[in-house]
């Protein structure tokens, strides 16, 4: 992109209005779009203690993020989602059929879409009504002050893998599911008022009739040719869910809790699939369009075009009721108009009302960034931080949630491997290692065990010393 020729001006920080009108920012690589645009208003909006959610597509804003958010007292509020040491959330939650249906769409390219496709999809929605009927007969004698009626499975992505595995555990979950809704909660049921003893008769008939479903369906697997008919139906929804059981999406925290309770949500897609991040917006997007919260959020995107599609851009005309703001950013127009259409991207821009477009220029330097909004041509105050201030916030931010593994000296985490294997670096040395991330609930064991064989050793050296006294 040629820069712009105008005369000399000052240089100030472009932040968008705080109206939920949204902002699309422009501009190849180098022109300033992250210092100069993204982080500046990152900050406002953490001054202003919005609930922030921001995507982050190289490894390398969650630090810079969890700086500034240091340097205005809310670090405590950064909640990290991507990698073993931050959190998990159960994508699932909070979503309706419709939505299931679609992200088990999403999750597989559009021509991949076929008959096993199409079938495996119905499949899990039968799984997903019955999972959402014994969540309903919970919550009506929870209500009803009736205690201890449990659910033998929760609605969440490793429970549905699980039920999913093979015709026999498919088989064991339409017993069990039986047997609690036709059993266990017929001992208690008498202590249920007349409303809600209707209420749990109607989850109970709804839930048969896809149980129902389910019998026939495994009646229907051929065991001596099991990726054939309905086996194959099973193996084709087996594989949808496991591609979207990823560890950070399949643990028990609450996304829209977090952004309602005004958290910093980062997700570190740098270890997502672009196919799984979408997903993962996909349900978010939906679920901001119909919260009845009126907590200020605030949606940072950069490389927007990475997490849409056709069929998930957001409602961002539906955004601004519920006082929800996106600011994302882009390359160029062209990129979006790949993704999603000329058309659908031309309806998309029309509802974006502020737009800021950054320009590679010879004048650019660390000090400032060349950017035009409208006619008017202006220069940036970029926002940059230091590698030390950055692995200071991030080692400030894991003394504060105790993240399962105490490093010794001064390490912090830099990215995901494998799955329990990271890389970790040195604050003061710069040395950067490999090393195994082990939950807290394997230390607690390892170190039961460390003290009983401890306890042993002593116990033995008791003896020996009695016998050689002796």
């Amino acid at each position: 992109m040629a820069g712009f020729i105008v005369e000399k001006r000052g240089v100030e920080k472009p932040v968008v209005p705080a109206d939920f009108t949204h902002a699309l920012c422009t501009g190849e690589t180098g022109s300033g779009k992250t210092s100069g645009f993204m982080l500046p208003n990152i900050e406002e909006r953490i001054v202003r203690g919005h609930g922030i959610f921001a995507v982050d597509f190289k490894g390398n804003l969650h630090a810079q993020i969890k700086s500034l958010a240091q340097k205005h007292g809310r670090l405590r509020d950064v909640v990290e989602i991507g990698t073993p040491w931050g959190e998990g959330v159960n994508l699932l939650e909070g979503t309706n059929r419709t939505l299931f249906s679609r992200m088990l769409d999403g999750i597989v390219n559009e021509e991949k879409r076929d008959f096993w496709h199409a079938s495996a999809v119905a499949l899990g929605l039968h799984v997903y009504d019955i999972l959402t009927a014994m969540e309903d007969v919970a919550e009506i004698f929870a209500e009803a002050g009736v205690e201890g009626v449990e659910p033998p499975y929760r609605l969440d992505l490793p429970n549905m893998g699980r039920i999913l595995q093979q015709a026999s555990s498919l088989e064991g979950f339409l017993r069990r599911c039986r047997l609690f809704l036709q059993e266990e909660c017929y001992e208690v049921v008498t202590k249920l008022p007349p409303f809600a003893r209707g209420a749990f008769r109607q989850a109970r008939e709804g839930a048969e009739e896809h149980l129902e479903f389910i019998r026939s369906f495994v009646k229907d697997i051929d065991e001596s040719s099991p990726a054939a008919g309905s086996g194959g139906v099973l193996f084709s929804l087996r594989q949808l869910v496991q591609a979207m059981s990823d560890g950070a999406v399949s643990g028990s925290g609450d996304l829209m809790e977090y952004l309602e309770d005004g958290k910093i949500v980062v997700i570190r897609s740098d270890a997502f699939s672009d196919m799984l991040t979408r997903v993962f917006m996909q349900m978010l997007f939906t679920r901001l369009s119909r919260r009845l919260s009126h907590t200020p959020v605030t949606l940072f995107v950069d490389e927007f075009q990475r997490v849409v599609g056709s069929d998930n851009l957001p409602h961002v005309d539906v955004f601004r009721e519920k006082r929800v703001e996106l600011i994302a950013a882009v390359q160029n127009i062209r990129q979006l108009e790949n993704r999603v259409g000329e058309r659908v991207c031309d309806e998309f821009l029309g509802n974006i009302l502020h737009r800021y477009e950054f320009a590679n220029h010879l004048e650019n330097d660390l000090e400032r960034f060349e950017y035009r909004v409208g006619r008017t041509v202006k220069l940036a105050k970029p926002v940059f931080l230091t590698e030390y201030e950055l692995d200071a916030a991030q080692y400030a931010w894991q003394k504060i949630w105790d993240r399962n593994v105490e490093l010794p000296g001064k390490w912090v985490y830099l990215q995901a491997d494998r799955s329990r294997r990271c890389f970790v670096k040195n604050m003061e040395s710069g040395e950067v290692r490999p090393h195994f991330f082990v939950e807290m609930r394997y230390r607690v064991a390892a170190e039961e065990k460390r003290e009983e064989h401890g306890e042993k050793v002593k116990e033995r050296q008791e003896r020996e010393e009695k016998i050689f006294f002796d």
